[in-house]
């Protein structure tokens, strides 16, 4: 098999590896297995893509089926099928990929030959066989990626592109002609010397820059030498060559004349893409990479840019990898292919190698489909050669192992080492050399996992409607994954086939989230909102108490108090609590250490943090060692620690209507307590997260890297240092002291029934179910069930720390739930913004008492304005609001 892609992946400066070898083609799994059908004779088969391709694969399914009688093809979600953050060329993934349905749609990246031809379908025999397929309407380069041991394992759809770019006013500067389509890699670079440009040490222009380092000129100068490459194995191939050594020079003088940007980073660092970005859009060099004929970068440049084809590579300047294919698992070869045979006649994307920004960087493999297309027809005569001129090269080396491709990926790392000028190249190759003599010897003492190479089992379609005499339940996966939703959804109906689940993700429903919304869209869902900050809630989501008092087989005694609280009205239950996420308190434990102090303790009282943060606090400038921060919303947590501190921030009045009390002396003196941690204990210089446009942009979490932390509040299980780092981090509950639980220590997901469903035992029964199950897609985060947290299943998928931190809070967890007035919704902006005018110096007293005014001012109007859901009270009052709520724009009067 042809490698694909490779200068894709140089663009990247990534390694190569991102392809395929092949080897001699064992007994074909191609022997057609009975053509089974139902009993009026019609053929049902899967064809499995990402589900997200549901919807442009839909009407072309209709129409096959239509036209088909015989023979009727049912979509299968691959996201389903297969067990997502694999790699691509695993051979697990491969194989997965093959089982999902006898036809596919994916990207063939794969490891070694016979992964291919035991997992799919050779299809060369239905080919051969089939009077209206045409293989001279494939651009040849698209076929001949697909030839494994000469067995066709895919049909390509579009070919990716790669190209070179050139500043035409530099190149008419030096009077270079235009490139010539069919030029070679000496004329390239003969080319890159005239264009380059250096006063001393400093290069002015530089002739290329790619992204590469130098490795793309490297493959070209390559080319150039007698050896073979992609055929010779590592133990038989020497970096250290005289062929290889010239190229090193070559390219080495090339990088000294500044004819090719090789600028070496320091150790650690990426690429500087900016950078270069920058010196093509001032002008300063003659080519560059481009995988399409236009680029963000067109906006910045005052210069006329020219498209040139790269000189011919062994391994191709295309990549046709993605395609249809057959499961080797199939019974129905023959209907299968016709599917294919019709699906790649067809373009279901719509141009889909255009991309919105005007981005060309693909071409149907179907030349008539190309042909036919706007996209096509936009280009002009010297694009559309080049495109011609980059299909027409063809590649012509195979590889028989990954040996040279791992050989090409150590030369490569080496070169900024090669490139230093510190070394002559025969020295550094040998160096480079003995590395690999190294990694040889130890991948030989490395046993070589067998790859399962047995047959290839397509499981049975699910239906994709409701099985007759079935309710349909339509689920709202509104928080989560919904991929794997549908695959709980599927395991419950197995059990219970008189309810069939439709699963919709929250991109169904654009950025609609309010409660009408979501209990108007499903039957029930799962979402972040609950009846504690959402007083349409009540209307909007049915009372489950009613449903669980009635069922014997459900115990609400198995959730702690605490997590129902967010979820309840006076007598009545609108929601399950599903997941909860705790805040912790994350911590320097090798500062702790130091420091002589034990670790973080729940029953921590705010004078026991306090003092941890003062003993904790020391040093100055660049040596700080600080005592605390807040990685997320400082508004946020202020709320948690003014709350620990014992402070209401709201009181209510006669008529139980909420008030602020901003300018209490308790208020006060705790905020002012407040003021003072994050003044001189924190690196924080203001308060962010009450405003639309905070962005979080302090040197927190650099400091936090550097180990300069020693606490800081986070979500979730918050940063953990990497084995590098001189520190270790740990986590811990938040200090609660005596107090309950609140709202506010903990994130939550919770599962509703909507109250216009005419469903409400069948969506009873499907969210007790789910009550039960953990559907991994929520990280850190653990169950509100009791039984589920404790149970052995949870223990062994949870992530590090998540079990330690819920026995740290259960005791908590059974007091009386918190609740404390400081989190009713009363716009608490203001008194945000007097936080912050105070931790930048301001008078405390007189911005709380600022605040007190605006906020009375404020929930007097909107008590006369609908409680102001179209936001325009927030204007009235302060016209320089900048909070998050969502504000309608004001219609003039007298506009029509």
């Amino acid at each position: 098999m042809r490698v694909r892609g490779i200068v894709a992946v140089l663009l990247a400066i990534a390694v190569i590896l991102s392809s395929c070898n092949p080897g001699t083609n064992p007994e074909a799994n191609n022997a057609p297995g009975p053509e089974n059908s139902t009993d009026d004779g019609v053929v049902t088969i899967g064809f499995a893509a990402n589900e997200f391709r549901e919807e442009e694969y839909a009407p072309l399914i209709e129409q096959f089926n239509s036209e088909n009688s015989d023979v009727q093809v049912q979509f299968v979600s691959l996201d389903l099928a297969t067990e997502q953050g694999q790699p691509l060329d695993s051979s697990q993934r491969l194989r997965q990929t093959a089982s999902a349905a006898d036809t596919i749609a994916t990207n063939f990246y794969v490891d070694n030959p016979e992964q291919v031809n035991t997992s799919f379908y050779d299809l060369t025999s239905l080919m051969d066989a089939d009077a209206t397929f045409n293989p001279d309407d494939y651009y040849p380069a698209a076929l001949e990626s697909t030839n494994i041991a000469g067995g066709m394992y895919w049909l390509p759809t579009e070919i990716n592109l790669t190209f070179l770019n050139y500043n035409k006013d530099l190149w008419d500067e030096r009077n270079l002609p235009p490139p010539d389509p069919n030029w070679n890699w000496t004329d390239l670079t003969g080319a890159l010397e005239q264009l380059a440009e250096k006063n001393g040490s400093t290069v002015n222009i530089y002739g290329m820059a790619d992204g590469s380092q130098g490795a793309l000129v490297l493959l070209g100068l390559l080319e150039e030498t007698n050896l073979d490459l992609w055929n010779t194995t590592p133990e038989d191939l020497r970096i250290d060559d005289p062929a290889i050594v010239g190229a090193i020079e070559q390219l080495q003088s090339l990088a000294e004349q500044g004819a090719i940007y090789a600028e070496t980073p320091e150790e650690g660092a990426q690429f500087p893409q900016e950078e270069v970005e920058q010196q093509v859009s001032d002008g300063n060099v003659g080519m560059w990479m481009s995988n399409s004929f236009s680029s963000e970068m067109d906006n910045n440049i005052t210069f006329e840019v020219g498209y040139a084809a790269i000189p011919p590579l062994a391994l191709g300047l295309w990549d046709a990898s993605y395609g249809y294919a057959i499961s080797s698992g199939t019974e129905h070869p023959e209907a299968a292919w016709r599917w294919l045979s019709f699906l790649s006649q067809q373009t279901p994307m719509n141009d889909f190698w255009e991309s919105d920004s005007g981005m060309i960087d693909s071409v149907y493999a179907r030349q008539s489909l190309t042909e036919q297309s706007d996209s096509w027809n936009q280009l002009n005569e010297e694009q559309q050669m080049l495109i011609q001129a980059t299909l027409d090269q063809s590649a012509e080396a195979t590889i028989n192992n990954s040996g040279p491709l791992a050989t090409m990926e150590i030369l490569f790392q080496a070169l900024p080492t090669l490139l230093n000028g510190e070394q002559d190249a025969e020295t550094a190759l040998r160096e480079v050399q003995a590395d690999l003599d190294e990694r040889l010897a130890q991948v030989e003492l490395t046993p070589t996992a067998v790859p399962d190479t047995g047959p290839i089992v397509i499981s049975t379609p699910v239906p994709n409607t409701a099985p007759d005499g079935a309710t349909t339940l339509r689920f709202g996966a509104f928080s989560g994954d919904d991929t794997a939703f549908q695959q709980a959804a599927l395991a419950f109906q197995e059990d219970n086939p008189d309810i069939f689940i439709e699963v919709v993700g929250r991109e169904a429903f654009g950025n609609e989230y309010d409660s009408e919304t979501l209990a108007s869209s499903a039957d029930c869902f799962i979402s972040t909102s609950y009846v504690a900050t959402d007083t349409d809630m009540a209307t909007a989501m049915l009372d489950l108490q009613p449903l669980i008092d009635a069922d014997a087989s459900f115990s609400q005694d198995d959730y702690p108090p605490a997590f129902l609280a967010p979820f309840q009205d006076e007598s009545a239950l609108h929601g399950l609590p599903y997941t909860i996420q705790f805040e912790v308190l994350s911590y320097n434990q090798t500062a702790f250490e130091a420091a002589g102090l034990e670790a973080p303790q729940i029953d921590w009282t705010m004078d026991d943090f306090l003092a941890a943060v003062e003993q904790l606090d020391t040093g100055q400038g660049e040596n700080r060692q600080y005592g605390f921060a807040i990685t997320n919303s400082q508004a946020s947590e202020a709320l948690f620690l003014l709350e620990r501190l014992g402070v209401s921030l709201t009181t209510q009045n006669a008529d139980n209507v909420y008030e602020p009390n901003f300018t209490d002396p308790e208020v006060i003196e705790g905020v002012k307590f407040l003021v003072d941690l994050i003044k001189n204990y924190t690196p924080h210089t203001e308060i962010q997260g009450y405003k639309s446009h905070s962005s979080y942009g302090d040197d927190t979490y650099q400091l936090m890297t550097e180990g300069r932390i020693s606490m800081w509040l986070s979500g979730g299980f918050g940063f953990a240092n990497t084995n590098e780092s001189e520190f270790t981090t740990a986590i811990a509950p938040k200090p609660l002291g005596e107090r309950a639980i609140s709202p506010r220590d903990f994130f939550a997901t919770g599962l509703f029934i909507s109250a216009q469903t005419e469903q409400p035992d069948a969506c009873w029964r499907w969210l007790k179910h789910l009550s039960t199950q953990m559907v991994e897609t929520y990280s850190g985060a653990f169950p509100a069930r009791r039984s589920v947290i404790e149970s052995e299943s949870f223990a062994a998928q949870a992530s590090p720390g998540t079990v330690e931190v819920y026995e740290a809070y259960s005791d908590a967890l059974e007091r009386t739930p918190n609740n404390d007035t400081i989190g009713r919704p009363i716009e608490f902006y203001w008194f945000f913004q007097a936080l912050d005018r105070a931790v930048q110096g301001e008078d405390l007293e007189q911005a709380l008492a600022d605040a007190q005014v605006t906020t009375e001012d404020y929930l007097a109007c909107a008590q006369q304005n609908n409680n102001d859901q179209d936001g325009s009270c927030l204007i009235q009052v302060d016209p320089d609001y900048e909070g998050t709520r969502v504000m309608s724009t004001p219609v003039p009067e007298d506009d029509p």
